[in-house]
Order: structure tokens, then sequence, then C-alpha cells
């Protein structure tokens, strides 16, 4: 829901939208990972009745979204 929410967004705005992602994911065959990468999500307008929006993301192991606990 999470990742579906960014998407959904960025349709409703009509804006491209960048994201520094670092998520913890379980995933049912290899346990929990750490997940640190770059999205970048654009809408696009080919003239279709249908919204369609482009996705990529690459990796960026240098993102460090966790909060500090003082």
């Amino acid at each position: 829901r999470w990742v579906a929410q960014s998407y959904f967004e960025t349709l409703a705005a009509g804006l491209p939208h960048v994201d520094d992602v670092d998520a913890i994911v379980n995933w049912p065959h290899r346990g929990r990972s750490r997940l640190r990468y770059k999205r970048l999500i654009v809408p696009l307008d080919l003239g279709s009745d249908k919204p369609l929006l482009l996705g990529g993301s690459i990796v960026d192991d240098s993102i460090d979204l966790r909060v500090n606990a003082s």
C-alpha cells in the first residue's frame, strides 16, 4: 500500500516525483532485508484515455533514513 500511494499521488498531482527509500522488507523466501534506493515516478501523456506512469529506481546504499534516538 505504501508504494502504491506514491504512484496514486503522482497521478493526482500530474508532476514527476522523486523519493529516497530506506525500507525493511520481509520477503517470504529470504527473510528480512534492508532496501535503499532512489525512485522516480513520471506521469506520461501519450494521448491515451488511460493514465500512464513510468517508474524506475536505482540502488543507493548511501541513503540512510533511520531515526537516531538521542
